[in-house]
């Protein structure tokens, strides 16, 4: 290649640099600059030719560094570092600095060097490295257990929390003890499997209970949350995750449990013995009953029996149900609905066609509701089929809109056009009424090919 030729290479490289490139004599003072170290500095060609270059760039707190780079290159060594140096209007710009000397017959002769503005770099370097400072805190300090393992079954990184959690001093300890998680870490190994296959299928396992061992033989239950954050080209894979102690939680769990368990044994007791005593209260009513001549005063007995029946079945339907605070209404109304029909049905007996939902409800609604239902039956089967050759009664309970629908209705004969159930001067009538008034629920009652009587219930009832 023809020196005329090579020159241009070389001078096209130096003006065209995106690095900022300075030729210095053997003293460091500026021979020539690219346009790229005007631009990064500020300077003219004319304001640098021939001064000393820390004198152009160096601020005060790097001076001393800046004269000690010079005298290492003028010693003839190589420089490569970072540092801060200055713009023309004082801004400093962090760099990176090459310096190389030129030497002829083992002589230098003048200096080479590059500047390279790294001010970006630094920023994110910085930043990384304050989110690292960050996330280690976090990790180091986090009141949970935080892990991350392989799924051949060995932690890599394990915080204080777990550290602690499992009885050890470090985490190195922890990493150690623990080569196989399977066998050390979990309790009932299979649990590990489980956990693995949960993992594979979804990705993530959340809320996943399992009994581990700590360091000193203990037992104690933690819930575990991970994911799988890589995989391997051999399909094994990393695991991060999260472990809470929960032992002093399933401990007062089972407290609970134990406790309501008993107090479902003592509220079905007093359920139990409540119909009991309810049965023998109405079995002395059914024997005085039987003493007695006048048949009105016979009949009152009667329905004061059925009354105190209609409330035993409320505590007889908690005493057998699984749930103590609860009654079926569709089944207690029909179970309600026959035992009317038995104890005052001798020679009538109508069909009864029932229409129920299994609607669950609390003693407080069901024992009102039974006594309503109670009086409304009984005053049906006692007054309404004078004269009827085929009685019929359809009982029927259903949501309807939010609330709760009551509807009987029978083809009798049909209650009187002036009929006001506020009025009616009857123990029964006036026991409905007050009852519905309880439950806050609204009536009405009209004729249609016989009496309807439809009650709607409040919402939560």
């Amino acid at each position: 290649m023809e020196l005329s030729i090579y020159s241009a290479y070389l001078n096209s490289l130096f003006e065209n640099s995106p690095e900022a490139i300075v030729l210095l004599d053997e003293h460091n003072r500026v021979i020539q600059a690219n346009p790229e170290f005007y631009h990064l500095f500020g300077y003219t060609e004319s304001e640098v030719e021939g001064r000393h270059i820390d004198e152009l760039v160096a601020g005060e707190e790097e001076y001393a560094e800046a004269v000690h780079f010079s005298e290492e290159a003028e010693a003839g060594r190589h420089l490569n570092a970072e540092s801060i140096r200055h713009r023309k209007d004082g801004q400093p710009v962090e760099v990176s600095i090459l310096g190389a000397p030129i030497e002829i017959e083992g002589k230098v002769v003048g200096i080479f060097g590059i500047y390279r503005d790294i001010s970006d770099r630094k920023r994110v370097e910085r930043k990384l490295a304050l989110s690292e400072h960050k996330h280690r805190e976090l990790f180091e300090n986090a009141p949970i257990g935080i892990f991350q393992s392989t799924s051949e079954g060995s932690f890599l990184t394990v915080n204080q929390s777990l550290v602690e959690m499992l009885g050890f001093d470090n985490a190195g300890s922890v990493i150690t003890y623990y080569k196989d998680l399977a066998n050390t870490l979990y309790y009932r190994p299979e649990r590990r499997a489980q956990f693995l296959d949960a993992l594979l299928k979804d990705g993530e396992v959340k809320n996943f209970e399992l009994e581990a061992c700590r360091s000193d033989g203990a037992v104690i239950w933690v819930s575990l949350n991970a994911r799988i954050s890589h995989w391997y080209i051999d399909e094994s894979f990393i695991i991060d995750g999260f472990i809470s102690d929960m032992t002093d939680l399933k401990h007062t769990e089972h407290k609970l449990q134990t406790s309501l368990r008993e107090k479902n044994v003592l509220l079905q007791e007093v359920h139990h013995r409540v119909k009991n005593n309810m049965q023998i209260i109405s079995s002395m009513l059914n024997l005085e009953a039987m003493n007695v001549k006048d048949s009105h005063n016979r009949e009152l007995l009667y329905v004061m029996q059925n009354r105190i029946q209609a409330m035993a079945l409320v505590h007889e339907k908690l005493y057998a149900s699984e749930q103590i605070e609860v009654v079926d209404l569709g089944e207690y109304t029909r179970e309600l609905c026959m035992q009317v029909l038995d104890v005052i049905s001798k020679e009538l007996a109508p069909i009864v066609e029932f229409r129920l939902e299994n609607i669950p409800s609390g003693i407080d609604f069901s024992v009102p509701y039974g006594l309503i239902v109670n009086e409304l039956v009984m005053n049906t089967y006692k007054h309404a089929f004078d004269g009827i050759a085929f009685p019929k009664i359809t009982v029927e309970l259903r949501r309807q809109a939010g609330q709760l629908l009551l509807k009987i209705r029978d083809n009798g004969v049909g209650l009187p056009d002036n009929f006001d159930i506020a009025k009616s001067p009857t123990l029964g009538m006036n026991l409905i009424h007050s009852l519905i008034a309880q439950l806050d629920g609204q009536v009405s009652v009209f004729n249609r090919d016989g009496t309807v009587w439809e009650i709607l219930f409040p919402p939560g009832e």
